[in-house]
């Protein structure tokens, strides 16, 4: 009878360490197909006609746009935070509706995970847009914007992602198109 309880005992801790172990493996991909980009080079997005040049990478206390006027708002300095950017121009000859919420960001080193958000600029550098503001005949510079706590590592990657033609995600789907922007020799 003890012989039995111990084996059972086994097996069900066996079954529980399995879970647990395959629990904690985040899947790494959100989108079908990701690609690799590095400072410099140009990625066409499916399904229109606008291409991503990425332009830099830096670390900042905060985020204005590049020339405001007015009211506008910013992503000011943070205690004990800085942020890291990655910066792409949104090269957009059709003049296609483009908005934040059309794509996804996510930043890492190994398995540590960043607070990352998208942000675009107008392209007369003036303001952010939000969220859902979109911008027409327009070629935005798209700001990757990474929360990062003051003398720890930055991210080494920093994806994006979008669906073909800017279409929304559907909310249990993954993304159509990936872009993987190794940051680990800025």
């Amino acid at each position: 009878m003890i012989k039995g309880v111990r084996c059972l005992l086994s097996l069900c801790a066996g079954a529980l360490f399995l879970t647990v172990g395959c629990a904690g493996g985040e899947k790494r991909e959100k989108a079908e197909d990701t690609v690799e980009l590095k400072l410099g080079e140009s990625y066409a997005i499916e399904g229109t006609e606008m291409t991503l040049q990425i332009e830099e990478a830096y670390e900042t206390e905060e985020l204005s746009p590049a020339d405001p006027s007015g009211y506008f708002y910013y992503y000011e300095d943070k205690e004990g935070y800085h942020y890291y950017v990655v910066s792409a121009k949104l090269i957009n000859p059709a003049r296609i509706a483009v908005k934040p919420a059309d794509f996804e960001a996510v930043a890492s080193k190994g398995r540590k995970k960043y607070e990352t958000k998208v942000v675009l600029e107008a392209s007369s550098g003036a303001m952010f847009l939000r969220e859902d503001e979109e911008t027409v005949g327009e070629e935005p510079t798209l700001h990757l914007l990474v929360l990062v706590e003051d003398g720890k590592d930055a991210p080494d990657t920093v994806e994006l992602y979008y669906n073909n033609g800017l279409a929304e995600k559907k909310e249990d789907e993954l993304w159509d198109r990936g872009v993987r922007i190794d940051l680990s020799y800025f």
